[in-house]
């Protein structure tokens, strides 16, 4: 009898802990068996819930249209994907512009409010083409908008190709950054020029912003594919 009291009574513990956190978590999803929020409507993350995880679903895998959503867990101060890298935003649809010699934008990837931490790090990589001739066409990457900083950008000019990644990073502040200079030749490697800054609050949402632009408006520059990725 004593055997089982002590069963009963540790099993009673565990779902008045577990009722606890379903209070404060709500239901659970039906096929994942966490609990499933918005972005903007999951809980505070604090040291009532450390270690607990839940899927965020309109965040991770967005195409421009849909989201594939991801898991997070709480370390009792934020929440941190559970993934070490996090594909934000993916999409292998071809987006094309042409007609005039506007700076046009192409693609645009959220970064969730708070999401970056203070040494989070955004890595994109992308494919364009374009017609080939002697006339300039320039892929332009702004973080924060396509008014914010232009971290990079590339000229395709008598070519038909071109497969570009750059990289920035909060400098252990959410609100400073640091990435390689934009007018760079290269992905890696050294420059004469330096690095290129920026100064955003990422504790509030910040939009990643592929753009074209024609020097001869007859000509067209495609964006084939890009990935944006959040590495904390």
């Amino acid at each position: 009898m004593v055997k089982h009291m002590k069963k009963l009574i540790s099993f009673l513990a565990v779902l008045l802990v577990s009722s606890a956190v379903s209070a404060r978590l709500g239901d659970y999803d039906h096929l994942r068996y966490t609990p499933s929020y918005a972005w903007t409507s999951k809980p505070t993350c604090d040291t009532g819930l450390t270690n607990v995880e839940i899927w965020v679903t309109d965040v991770g895998g967005y195409n421009g249209s849909t989201y594939s959503g991801s898991k997070w867990r709480c370390t009792g101060t934020s929440w941190v994907p559970t993934a070490s890298v996090l594909t934000l935003c993916t999409d292998g649809a071809t987006h094309t512009h042409t007609g005039d010699t506007n700076v046009t934008t192409l693609a645009t990837c959220t970064i969730p409010a708070n999401a970056m931490g203070a040494n989070g790090r955004i890595r994109i990589s992308s494919n364009w083409s374009a017609n080939n001739d002697a006339s300039v066409k320039t892929a332009y990457f702004y973080f924060n908008g396509a008014g914010g900083t232009l971290y990079r950008s590339f000229a395709l000019t008598s070519t038909v190709s071109g497969r570009f990644l750059w990289e920035l990073q909060n400098k252990n502040d959410t609100a400073s950054q640091v990435g390689h200079y934009f007018g760079a030749g290269g992905d890696f490697g050294t420059n004469s020029t330096g690095t290129t800054t920026s100064s955003v609050d990422t504790t509030a949402a910040v939009d990643i912003v592929l753009r074209g632009q024609l020097a001869d408006g007859t000509d067209n520059i495609n964006l084939l594919s890009y990935t944006v990725e959040l590495i904390r």
